[in-house]
């Protein structure tokens, strides 16, 4: 999968290509920190010189948690987080967000209020302290987690309504925790047996003495912006790095010649590159053609991987492409297949030790959980349509699939129900 990167030239997406040998050190970050802010936050007496360094080193960490340096998200613009946008008001606040990223990445598993705040950023930003900080509280780039310590911060009664979350998934298990800790009121609906979605780990061997096998989700990509890094942190289990020096073998088991490896890398890489070209010449044309079909073409027309070895490497190079896309290749489009790559985690890919269950465990403890539900449910506040018994529903992006159709859920508003997919006739 391509992805931009700063000469605007684009990497291919392996992740065999990722990292060292070394386990993956989560306290990383906090170390960063501490060389270069020192081992105290309080206010102290500091020169301009180590002002500019702190605020150079906090921008470059919420540069690795998905943020510009020098500007605002689109959802920030959205939310108003400024008066004006531009000029020394944006550039301040941006300044105190990078300061409150850097602050909670310090210690992740404590809540980071607005008064620990205020012990480092002068009273006269006081309003660009508040608008910082609800943003990235609201939207779930603070205080989010397992961390024992959140369980204070839960408001005691609801007083935001009630919401029902399909799928306990990770999605689904995120957002009934955020929702919690805004005052809602949660109920969740799983059509399995078990929590965790696509992600799902089978012990093997003895009771006490196992090996953990993913049969799903398995890395954790990019793990400076990825908020599982930030959950095993909270629960102080160790990452494992990809190795980056991973060899081949052949179905016979004898190791891949270097030189054949590096040869049909390069044959994929250039492949794609062609089907990113072609995707400008054909415009909407490329929509409704599979990427498979598109690569198989560009292969025999280049007349490339054509002995039984070279196509046995590409092949593995085209099944990592559907690996990274969660998708058959006949099913993605020329189109759009990498549309998610302006959104990719940057850092280390890494396996969690012992399984990612231990990450599913913790995420559904204490929450209210129905499992084998695969019926519609009607309440007063939600209505919801879903058939979960033959994985027709994408729970990641709130769609409901009813009879090969997406359409999102049915809000209550002012009595009535309303389809927010104006295609699809009123079910009030």
């Amino acid at each position: 999968m391509g992805t931009p990167v700063s000469d605007g030239s684009i990497s291919k997406r392996s992740l065999r290509k990722k990292a060292g040998l070394r386990n993956y050190d989560e306290n990383l970050m906090d170390e960063l920190i501490e060389k270069h802010l020192g081992g105290t936050l309080k206010k102290r007496n500091r020169t301009k010189e180590d002002l500019e360094k702190e605020t150079e080193t906090e921008a470059m960490i919420a540069f690795s948690l998905g943020f510009p340096i020098d500007a605002l998200l689109e959802d920030e613009i959205r939310a108003g987080v400024v008066r004006k946008l531009g000029g020394k008001e944006q550039n301040d606040y941006i300044v105190v967000r990078n300061h409150i990223l850097a602050r909670w990445r310090d210690n992740v598993r404590m809540w980071l209020s607005k008064g620990q705040i205020r012990e480092t950023v002068s009273s006269e930003y006081e309003q660009l302290l508040s608008s910082a900080y609800d943003f990235l509280l609201y939207n779930g780039y603070i205080n989010f987690g397992v961390s024992p310590s959140f369980t204070s911060q839960m408001p005691e009664e609801t007083t935001e309504g009630s919401v029902i979350i399909v799928g306990a998934g990770l999605a689904g298990l995120a957002a009934a925790r955020q929702l919690l800790s805004f005052g809602f009121k949660v109920m969740i609906l799983e059509g399995r047996n078990r929590p965790g979605g696509r992600v799902y780990t089978q012990k093997l061997g003895l009771e006490g003495k196992f090996a953990a096998m993913e049969l799903g989700g398995s890395v954790i990509t990019g793990i400076h912006a990825n908020p599982l890094g930030v959950l095993a942190r909270q629960l102080s289990i160790p990452l494992h790095k990809v190795r980056d020096n991973c060899p081949l073998y052949k179905p016979d088991g004898a190791p891949v010649g270097k030189d054949i490896d590096s040869k049909v890398e390069v044959i994929f890489n250039k492949l794609l590159d062609k089907v990113m070209e072609l995707r400008q010449i054909m415009g909407g044309l490329a929509t409704d053609i599979s990427l498979g079909s598109v690569l198989e073409t560009l292969r025999q027309l280049y007349a490339v991987a054509r002995s039984n070895e070279e196509r046995q490497l590409l092949d593995w190079h085209l099944a990592n492409l559907e690996y990274a896309n969660a998708g058959c290749l006949s099913d993605l489009s020329a189109a759009y297949w990498d549309q998610d790559d302006p959104y990719e985690m940057g850092g280390d890919h890494c396996f969690l030790a012992g399984g990612n269950w231990r990450l599913i465990k913790a995420m559904s403890d204490g929450l209210p959980i129905f499992y084998g539900k695969t019926n519609a449910v009607k309440n007063e506040d939600v209505v919801l349509l879903w058939n979960l018994s033959n994985g027709s529903i994408s729970t990641s992006k709130s769609f409901i699939k009813e009879n090969g159709n997406y359409f999102e859920v049915f809000i209550k508003e002012n009595g009535n129900y309303k389809d927010r997919n104006p295609n699809r006739d009123n079910k009030g």
